[in-house]
């Protein structure tokens, strides 16, 4: 069975559009604030037109300690694959902190 039909029989236990925005621009504030709504072990669907996420997105997700799982489509108009982690510590403390940062910044 290939990947990519693993993938495509994924039923996620959340599913987000973030748009054409780029991780440096806001897309992992959203990301982060969706995967509250998925419990541990659950898989949340992320979508997006921006071509930059399919790369920046896999070391976002082993950075924090989420599972990339993959992505379907193209570059232009992509589903990406997230399993959340039980191992990601203090994210709601942290992702706080952030929304504050960029309430500064507007």
């Amino acid at each position: 069975m290939s990947e990519a039909l693993k993938l495509d029989s994924i039923i996620p236990d959340h599913v987000f559009d973030g748009g054409d925005l780029d991780c440096g621009s806001g897309l992992v504030l959203l990301i982060r604030e969706n995967m509250k709504k998925v419990p541990v072990g659950g898989i949340m669907e992320m979508r997006s037109i921006e071509p930059t996420v399919c790369d920046d997105l896999p070391p976002w997700c082993r950075m924090v300690g989420h599972d990339y799982l993959g992505q379907l489509g193209s570059s232009k108009q992509a589903r990406f694959f997230i399993r959340k982690n039980e191992a990601v510590k203090d994210d709601d403390k942290a992702l706080q902190e952030d929304k504050k940062r960029a309430k500064e910044i507007e």
